[in-house]
């Protein structure tokens, strides 16, 4: 099988050598590395150059003329593959020896599009934490559109198929950050995975995630993002769910393939079942609606099955109750956490 690693540089002095020495000590060596540097003024190129020189496979390096920012750097980066597989490559993580090797097995057996991996949060000198992201801890195998919807998964706990790269990133919808902003390249890659083909989460712990004070965009930013999300914002969430309707949907109509068409259609159907499904929720937390309409809409949505299992396209069991405390003891229900959103 073979895995290119798309590596988005930018200032990455400080740490990189050491993810570079983890990505020559893989027990399964790459297909093939290339990387997008964003312009860096610092001593990281050179670092690369030396690494390229040295590396007992292909090395690419490819400087932007103008800065992408690290969403964009990464699906530049990704564009650039030739691989079967690509695995998305931090500047400033350490990947364990086996990660490609053990990867590869589980795309074989389970034949995802997709694999998803944990990582072990570690300090600015590696020093490990309690932490893994994600947060899963079963192994699991599932059917496309068959997952959590909102999980922030980060783009280096991800393998995934060249396939995701036939569609345009630049049309991606919103995502769960600032409304100004399109989805991040993680984001994305779990939005198109998991709605074309089979995903794989795997509980095994492939790399050292490491924080410090100059990370674009780390386990702390993920966080923020869950806080964004989580005080009862469901009309948030469901104008984001309606936009990818509405992206899927456009898809339907240009493919020209029965098949895709047919892929396409059932991802729309999806997404706009679970648009509904919020803007009911909403609805159940609106401040100008009173007990009466509240317990109305609740049991209307309930009723549809509204509160199946998340990964069948519903708000899950938790979700049932907390919406049915907040109506019957309203300011008694705890904010939701990623799993029951």
């Amino acid at each position: 099988m073979q895995i290119s690693i798309a590596l988005a540089t930018w200032n990455g002095e400080n740490f990189l050598e050491p993810q570079l020495e983890s990505l020559l000590r893989q027990t399964t060596p790459p297909y093939e590395v290339v990387v997008s540097d964003d312009g860096s003024t610092d001593r990281t190129l050179t670092i690369l150059g030396e690494f390229a020189a040295m590396a007992p496979f292909d090395v690419r390096i490819e400087v932007n003329p103008q800065r992408l920012g690290y969403a964009d750097n990464f699906l530049h980066a990704a564009s650039m593959c030739s691989g079967e597989f690509i695995a998305f490559c931090d500047q400033d993580d350490v990947w364990l020896p086996s990660k490609l090797a053990r990867c590869a097995e589980l795309l074989r057996v389970s034949g995802a599009v997709l694999l998803i991996h944990r990582n072990l949060v570690v300090t600015g000198n590696l020093t490990p934490t309690a932490r893994k992201i994600p947060t899963f801890s079963r192994s699991s195998t599932a059917a496309p559109l068959r997952v959590q919807p909102w999980m922030l998964s980060p783009g280096n706990a991800m393998i995934f198929s060249r396939r995701i790269l036939d569609f345009d990133s630049k049309r991606r919808p919103s995502g769960l950050g600032d409304t100004a902003t399109r989805m991040t390249h993680d984001e994305w890659t779990y939005f198109i995975g998991t709605a074309i083909g089979w995903t794989h989460f795997s509980p095994n712990v492939f790399v050292y995630y490491r924080q410090h004070g100059t990370s674009v965009f780390g386990a702390s930013g993920r966080s923020s993002l869950r806080e964004r999300i989580a005080p009862g914002n469901y009309e948030f969430l469901a104008e984001r769910a309606n936009e990818r309707k509405l992206f899927f949907k456009e898809l339907e109509a240009s493919a020209s393939a029965a098949f895709e068409r047919e892929c396409y259609r059932r991802a729309a159907e999806h997404y706009g079942a679970l648009f509904r499904r919020l803007e009911a929720r909403a609805a159940v937390y609106s401040a100008n609606a009173g007990f009466t309409r509240r317990l109305a809409t609740f049991s209307r949505l309930a009723g549809q099955g509204g509160y199946k299992s998340r990964t069948r396209g519903g708000l899950g069991l938790r979700s049932f109750l907390k919406d049915a405390s907040h109506i019957l003891m309203p300011g008694a229900w705890s904010p939701p956490t990623q799993r029951s959103l």
